[in-house]
């Protein structure tokens, strides 16, 4: 959302006064007294008022020293007061950072009507920004400032994080911090405005990391400026992910105990990272994160015996403590 850049105009104005008089140097007088009074001004004590009465916000890029270079300049209304506010974001090209790192500095400007000037109100260090977002996110006109930020390293979920800059209520401040969990802004079914979705990690270690099961673990709302979960409001949401796993799960036990499939694995049943014990735990893990206890007792009952048979002692037992710790949450 776009504000509004305030100028504040000074208007000139005066008053006519029309003598008429029978004697010449009464009217004389009379034309004088037009002149002085409607040439007069009734302008305030400003002081950076240029000559034409127009007070001077333009903002002037700042200047960085050393290594600092800019990186953007964004305007944007974000307390919905009318007036611009002007982002900065900067990097040091210095040291070891990823190689899509964008920024490591915010600032935030606001106009000080006071003392006519631009002030930063808001100066924030992020390791590091790559990316930047307007959503509407707290119920109000203004839309908030999304910075995805990165921290490195080859775990999206613990390195991937989230910075929401909002002027709700009129007070521009940080309304979230979330440096891990690999959070993404996104308009999900039965949710007005967009939620945030956090994500955890199953990675039991002797399969790839590119195997490991992400998922989303909570959902977060900002509406009226406050963080709280809302997935307990949201299980349509979770249903849907639990029968995507369980279908995706029926396909590959459907694939795994196929005879060519079987034939192919003789002697290889020691191999583990199957795509068998991959579906089993997003199924697990979705029917736990949508709070169905029952469904998920009646599937491990009727599915454990065949994943014993089709999967490695270790993926089966790994399976089965996590079923046991969901279980008995």
């Amino acid at each position: 959302m776009n504000g509004r850049l305030g100028i504040d105009t000074l208007s000139r104005h005066g008053s006519e006064v029309i003598l008429a008089f029978y004697y010449p140097s009464l009217l004389v007088l009379a034309v004088l007294l037009v002149c002085i009074v409607g040439c007069r001004e009734d302008v305030p004590e400003t002081g950076d008022e240029s000559d034409t009465g127009v007070v001077d916000m333009s903002f002037t890029e700042p200047l960085f020293s050393g290594g600092r270079l800019l990186d953007t300049l964004l305007a944007m209304d974000l307390d919905d007061d009318g007036l611009r506010e002007y982002i900065v974001t900067s990097i040091e090209r210095q040291g070891t950072m990823p190689a899509n790192a964008r920024a490591d500095q915010l600032e935030i400007y606001k106009f000080d009507t006071a003392t006519r000037k631009w002030k930063p109100i808001i100066t924030d260090t992020l390791f590091w920004a790559i990316e930047y977002d307007l959503e509407e996110l707290t119920g109000d006109r203004a839309s908030e400032l999304i910075v995805s930020i990165f921290g490195g390293g080859n775990d999206p979920v613990t390195s991937s994080g989230l910075v929401v800059y909002s002027g709700h209520n009129k007070r521009i401040r940080k309304l979230l911090e979330q440096e891990e969990g690999a959070p993404r802004v996104e308009q999900i079914d039965g949710s007005e405005l967009p939620i945030i979705l956090l994500h955890s990690e199953f990675w039991p270690e002797f399969i790839p990391r590119v195997e490991a099961t992400i998922y989303v673990s909570d959902l977060l709302s900002l509406v009226d400026g406050n963080l709280r979960s809302v997935s307990a409001e949201n299980l349509a949401f979770f249903r849907k992910e639990a029968d995507y796993s369980l279908k995706s799960y029926r396909e590959s036990l459907k694939e795994t105990i196929s005879p060519d499939t079987l034939l192919s694995a003789e002697g290889d049943r020691e191999v583990e990272g199957s795509n068998l014990y991959v579906h089993a735990a997003e199924t697990i893990i979705a029917l736990d994160q949508m709070g169905e206890m029952e469904r998920l007792r009646f599937f491990w009952h009727r599915q454990q015996d065949t994943l014993r048979r089709l999967l490695s002692e270790e993926e089966f037992d790994v399976l089965k403590e996590l079923y046991a710790e969901n279980i008995m949450r």
